[in-house]
């Protein structure tokens, strides 16, 4: 996406590294892309593919060993790309909150959920009074459709349903009204009925509240429910982006290609589901050319040597592949003739 002066946030060639027992991980290589209020940008890609470490470098929350070295990060115009652990901690939750993967262990298991929602005022807001956190705590309940809020806040996680959980989370996140919120595979571990209410229940805050909102996901069910625009990545780079009609009907990259040939359809003639051979790259030791370079039918001899640039399409649609640009083209032919 084209950088915005009115961005939310603005991300711009950022990497990030992990040093691990095995070496340093390139995570994250060159990644750009910018948001703003009130849309939703969908991250996709496989298992390793740098989706959530990318979105922990944003908002400051890298594993032990994991840093910034590359770039900028600026939310609301402000560079936080090496801010300091407090002014991150004053960020968080009160300009951008992050709803994690699985609620179940993101909640804490001996408080009751009502306390748990009051802890980010108690933090961020503490000249409250008990009232006013108290009723907004039965605010964001009711907000997220859980019935019954005045019971509820005594609850505690156990006695909840994946679903509402992750409802609570949700409620957690939008307390202090952020202009931004990360949701990491925020359906993963529930059934099919409970992500559609779970969508929707976002879309209907979103509509609400003109959050914008980075949804981190392998579905790409989920990226044509609620995304405005998407981001394909692969071996810690982005490869292909546009909005949700150019990823599902005009896709460029063999990646985004393979992603979609490998979803489920009622239609499709064949038993056999297609899975696109081989595996990601190491990014202990990341491929000098294009990552996905090994496991691509079409790759040509400059693949595997030479990182591709961006090639615009229209828009805001461009994809990293040598396909498309003309001087990889005419080589390779010229080689073959």
């Amino acid at each position: 996406m084209a950088e915005n002066n009115a961005a939310v946030l603005s991300v711009e060639n950022m990497s990030v590294s992990i040093k691990t027992d095995s070496g340093i991980v390139r995570a994250v290589r060159g990644v750009s892309f910018s948001l703003n209020q009130g849309e939703t940008l969908a991250i996709v890609g496989e298992s390793g593919s740098g989706k959530t470490m990318t979105c922990k470098g944003v908002i400051g929350l890298l594993p032990p060993g994991g840093t910034i070295d590359g770039g900028t990060v600026k939310l609301n115009g402000l560079d936080v790309t090496h801010a300091h652990e407090n002014t991150l901690r004053h960020i968080r939750g009160s300009t951008i909150s992050m709803i994690f993967q699985d609620p179940l262990t993101s909640l804490n298991p001996t408080t009751p959920i009502g306390r748990q929602i009051e802890e980010m005022m108690l933090l961020h807001r503490p000249d409250m009074n008990k009232q006013a956190r108290k009723a907004r705590v039965l605010e964001m309940l009711d907000l997220v459709g859980i019935s019954n809020p005045h019971e509820r806040v005594k609850q505690y996680p156990h006695q909840f349903s994946g679903g509402m959980r992750q409802r609570v989370m949700i409620a957690i996140a939008l307390t202090l009204s952020p202009k931004m919120l990360i949701a990491d595979e925020p359906t993963t571990a529930l059934d099919v009925t409970i992500q559609a209410q779970i969508l929707e229940l976002m879309k209907d805050i979103q509509r609400k509240t003109n959050t914008a909102i980075i949804i981190i996901t392998h579905n790409l069910g989920v990226v044509a429910s609620v995304a405005d625009h998407v981001a394909v990545m692969y071996g810690g780079r982005i490869i292909e982006e546009g909005n949700s009609d150019d990823i599902f009907y005009r896709r460029k990259h063999p990646y985004t290609q393979g992603l979609l040939d490998s979803a489920p359809k009622i239609n499709r003639a064949e038993r056999r589901l297609f899975s696109i051979p081989g595996s990601p790259p190491d990014l202990v030791n990341p491929p000098e050319g294009c990552p996905f370079a090994a496991r691509c039918g079409s790759r040509m001899k400059v693949c595997g040597a030479y990182q591709p640039p961006p090639i615009r399409f229209n828009g805001e649609h461009s994809a990293a592949c040598w396909l498309y640009d003309g001087r990889a083209v005419r080589k390779e032919a010229g080689s073959n003739g």
